[in-house]
Order: structure tokens, then C-alpha cells, then sequence
């Protein structure tokens, strides 16, 4: 930053030179009247001026790396809290779906004993009590897919708390 700001400052430096200068027609180093004092002085005065330019363009794109810095933190912060919230509704609704599948099986599991038993009296017919088992081993399968979704939704809900 200091030599940025140095660039931008205006320089004064001071110059000067005294010397010999041989003027002749003809190629005779040692004829001393052809030589000639040769002198001069002057002064460099440097004003930057796209200096000045590129120093304001750094300083503005610093400001904008900036802001893009903390507007990406706040976006990481939004999906963060966006992922816990989703992650805690995916969890409640598997716990509601896990509930509703384990009265369900619980439901069937009673109503195919009923049938069984009525089978087994003689006033239950065959086709019906097959019936009976296949909805019983289809519910079963729903609800061992809730118990998945429900180990799923909260092994995802322990990583986005960050306990895992």
C-alpha cells in the first residue's frame, strides 16, 4: 500500500553534465583548439497522473472484494440456517410418517389375526385371508421404508446441527 501511495506522489530530481566535445572537419585528436566545453542543467519535474487512476481502481476493487467477501458469507449463513430448517421438517415428518406406518401395521396385523381366527372357524374364506397377508406384508414393507426415511432424516438433521 505504501509504494502504491509513493507512485502517486509527483518527483523533482536535478540533472546536469560538463564534458569536451571535439568539432572538426578533420580526423587530428591532438589539435586542442578544436575542442569545445559542452554543458548543461536542468530539471525533471514527474506528475503520475494514470497513477493516480490505477491507485483509485485498486482501492475500488479491494471495497468490491470486499462486499463480495460478505455478501458470500451471508449466503453460506441463509443456506446453512435453509438446511437445518429442512433437514428439522424432513425429520418431523418422518417421525409422523413412522407413527402413522406403525398404527397401520398394528391395525393389520390385528385385523389378519381376526380374519385368521375367522379362517380357522370356517367362516373366513381362503382367497380372502391371501388377501389379507399380502396387505399385511405390503404394509409391513411401508413401514419398515418409513423406519429408512426416518433413520435417513435424522442422521441428515445430526449433520446439518453439526453433532456428526
Amino acid at each position: 500500500i505504501r509504494k502504491s501511495k509513493q507512485a502517486a506522489l509527483p518527483s523533482v530530481s536535478l540533472f546536469g553534465n560538463y564534458s569536451e566535445q571535439f568539432l572538426s572537419d578533420r580526423f587530428d585528436y591532438t589539435t586542442w583548439k578544436w575542442w569545445t566545453p559542452f554543458s548543461y542543467a536542468g530539471i525533471s519535474i514527474s506528475i503520475p497522473i494514470t497513477g493516480n487512476f490505477k491507485k483509485s481502481e485498486d482501492i475500488l476493487e479491494r471495497k468490491l472484494l470486499r462486499d463480495q467477501t460478505a455478501l458470500r458469507l451471508e449466503q453460506e449463513k441463509s443456506d446453512v440456517t435453509f438446511d437445518l430448517l429442512r433437514a428439522r421438517t424432513d425429520l418431523n415428518s418422518a417421525i409422523g410418517s413412522m407413527q402413522i406406518a406403525r398404527n397401520n401395521y398394528d391395525r393389520s396385523i390385528n385385523l389378519y389375526n381376526i380374519q385368521k381366527n375367522q379362517y380357522e372357524y370356517g367362516s373366513f374364506p381362503y382367497s380372502s385371508l391371501l388377501d389379507s397377508e399380502r396387505t399385511l406384508s405390503q404394509i409391513e414393507a411401508a413401514y419398515l421404508k418409513s423406519a429408512y426415511d426416518l433413520l435417513n432424516a435424522r442422521i441428515n438433521y445430526l449433520k446439518a446441527v453439526g453433532t456428526e
